[in-house]
């Protein structure tokens, strides 16, 4: 959710809930849901290239319709390995499943499941997977 003031709370904080006004606030119908299809990762995620057409091979973009974030889901393989562009704003990542290296501006860092990664604006990255075990990882970003 994107900053705002018009928040009705109903609970998991010590703050004011206001239960009533959020019950009267929500929809009991059933609808069509707007559902984010993964895509193949745009250039923008991928190495640069000669070709436009370039993609990040082992990631898929989830684009909400929305303009204050993206996710990128990135699956590698055993022994994957896949680079990612420097992007304008700063990102953060989390590990789901296996472990493997992130590598940033001559930096290396461990991942494995549970591990939670801040990038800065402007780093590009490298991850890696182990030989042994695939790579799970969705990090979001302002695209």
């Amino acid at each position: 959710m994107a900053t705002s003031d018009n928040v009705l709370r109903a609970g998991l904080t010590p703050k004011h809930r206001d239960v009533d006004n959020l019950l009267a606030s929500l929809t009991w119908t059933f609808g069509v849901t707007h559902a984010v299809t993964p895509t193949p990762a745009p250039a923008l995620l991928a190495p640069a290239s000669d070709s436009d057409s370039a993609t990040a091979p082992y990631s898929r973009v989830y684009a909400p319709p929305v303009p204050e974030f993206s996710v990128v889901q990135v699956v590698l393989p055993p022994g994957g390995r896949e680079v990612h562009r420097a992007l304008d704003g700063p990102s953060i990542l989390i590990v789901t499943q296996g472990a493997g290296t992130l590598g940033a501006e001559d930096e290396e860092i461990a991942l494995q499941e549970g591990a939670v990664v801040f990038i800065g604006a402007g780093v590009g990255v490298v991850f890696a997977s182990g030989s042994a075990e695939r790579l799970g990882l969705y990090r979001a970003y302002y695209p």
